[in-house]
């Protein structure tokens, strides 16, 4: 079963819709940090979910980090092997970060034949400038200097524009908080119940907006209503059970970790754990009442766990 949308919502009633399913397209792009925070503003989306100032330091961490991959090198007189690019930091203090370009070579078993380190980027707190060290020796098996640089490049862009990564984490953040549930597993397009209607109508015109930041790519968001029939409610009722199940199997996996590494539960790890299964009955709560369905096994699950954690709660600070 799939859920039917409707593709004329202007002639729609409101109390004949169960909600809206939701896709959108991002690709690659480059924003001013101020221009998208007047785009946010344009489009009356929430100001608490625009990221803060962008540290440098936490740009350097980012760009280097991106740098990590396979390359082919032609090592051990001119033969060519894959090797593995990494990034290890070996210097954080008030002056500086100082993070090595390490490339190992390893045979087609995936067993290392070589360690060596290609070259050095420092980050400078006070000016916020890097410089760049490349270890010459090993230029002839590869272009280390070109990895370096780019780091440098990566580094300079991120201090000054939001990538299609951060743009799509901020829409997806404004999303999560519509309550969705994935319809089908693994798609990217998501049931949004029909209270946030105003707030989908405010995120759609964001991708259109950005197409220019996006060198013209495809770049938008389609918003399709889904008509209030019985077999449209059971299937998202049963998606919703399945997303919130999941998520609170999770809470559950957090809660006996913990407690497999601690003799009792602390108060602080007892009011998180608490606040995740409170935060996912409340979403549950809202598909019960979207869908007229109860979520039994969900709710007993639940309470379960509740009494679970304030059991283990009350021994700890007994215990203490």
């Amino acid at each position: 079963m799939t859920l039917t949308a409707v593709k004329q919502n202007d002639q729609l009633n409101p109390d004949n819709l169960l909600g809206y399913l939701e896709f959108h397209a991002l690709p690659d792009l480059q924003i001013r940090k101020d221009d998208l925070a007047t785009l946010w503003k344009k489009h009356g989306l929430p100001h608490e979910f625009l990221p803060g100032e962008i540290r440098p330091c936490d740009a350097f961490r980012r760009a280097t980090t991106a740098a990590q991959g396979e390359v082919q090198a032609n090592w051990n007189g001119g033969s060519q092997y894959n090797a593995r690019l990494l990034v290890r930091e070996v210097k954080s203090d008030a002056g500086e970060i100082v993070r090595l370009l390490v490339r190992e070579i390893v045979d087609s078993k995936n067993e290392v034949l070589d360690y060596g380190t290609a070259g050095k980027i420092t980050f400078m707190r006070n000016s916020g400038t890097v410089k760049t060290e490349c270890t010459w020796g090993l230029l002839s098996e590869y272009g280390y200097d070109g990895v370096l640089r780019k780091m440098s490049d990566t580094y300079n862009d991120f201090t000054a524009f939001h990538s299609r990564d951060t743009v799509r984490n901020l829409i997806t953040r404004v999303l999560r908080s519509t309550n969705p549930v994935s319809i089908v597993s693994h798609s990217s397009g998501k049931f949004v119940p029909k209270r946030s209607k105003a707030m989908l109508s405010n995120l759609k015109g964001l991708p259109q907006d950005l197409r220019k930041y996006a060198k013209e790519q495809d770049c938008g968001m389609e918003i399709l209503p889904i008509i209030d029939t019985k077999d449209q409610r059971e299937l998202v009722a049963r998606r919703a059970s399945i997303e919130l199940t999941g998520e609170l199997d999770e809470v559950m996996s957090d809660f006996a970790d913990y407690l497999k590494k601690n003799e009792g539960l602390e108060m602080d790890a007892a009011q998180r754990l608490i606040g995740k299964a409170v935060d996912i009955q409340e979403r549950a709560l809202e598909y019960e009442k979207l869908v007229s369905v109860r979520l039994g096994v969900l709710r007993s699950q639940l309470e379960r766990f509740m009494c679970q954690i304030t059991v283990n709660a009350s021994y700890s600070k007994t215990v203490v």
